[in-house]
């Protein structure tokens, strides 16, 4: 049992699944999917004592890989101007940029933010990530592989978070004292363009 990766135009030692095992032993369910990552596979059963006997399969198949996001994973609050990590690993070997992408409205439209190179099988990425003044309750952050055949293109993506902006009032400050009936600036300064109440306690 073996498998070639260029359309059945070779079938190279390296891809031989099992030298030899029983004829009846179908479905063979031993084989741990190599990282092989592509669309043009197919697969060759050829009798060990007699290379005349041996069937290919009609169609080609694909072996796919996966990707794992890990930052962010939902209800974080990241604020506008402030810089976030987004990892995610790929599970499988691609060979095109990984885009990273954002959507402020719950994954109905996605922005690319970024192209980062792949990394290799299993291991972490991280893009450091400056949040823009895109104020929403409705943020998703979604990488992609960008292979030429879309047959085995991943991707995954978060669950919804929250992109805020922050105040900070910068009058009345401490120890202020502020006068009846006289007039005063409040005044802060505020990341993010959202609309503001301003209220008092007493």
């Amino acid at each position: 049992i073996r498998y070639s990766n260029d359309s059945g135009a070779t079938y190279p030692a390296g891809k031989i699944i099992n030298a030899s095992c029983p004829a009846g032993s179908s479905p063979y369910t031993l084989w741990t999917i190599p990282n092989d990552i592509c669309s043009t596979l197919k697969m060759n059963i050829t009798d060990t004592g007699n290379g005349d006997v041996y069937d290919e399969s009609n169609n080609t198949f694909a072996i796919k890989g996966s990707m794992e996001l890990l930052s962010p994973l939902g209800g974080e609050n990241w604020t506008v101007n402030t810089k976030h990590d987004i990892t995610w690993k790929t599970h499988g070997t691609y060979s095109e940029n990984i885009v990273v992408q954002l959507s402020t409205d719950n994954g109905g439209n996605w922005t690319n933010i970024s192209s980062e190179t792949p990394a290799a099988d299993n291991v972490s990425k991280t893009y450091n990530w400056t949040i823009p003044d895109n104020i929403t309750d409705k943020a998703k952050i979604r990488v992609v592989t960008n292979e030429t055949d879309d047959t085995i293109n991943a991707n995954a993506s978060s669950p919804s978070f929250y992109l805020i902006g922050n105040i900070t009032i910068t009058s009345p400050a401490e120890n202020d004292t502020w006068y009846y009936n006289a007039s005063q600036n409040i005044t802060w300064n505020s990341k993010g363009t959202f609309p503001v109440n301003i209220w008092y306690s007493v």
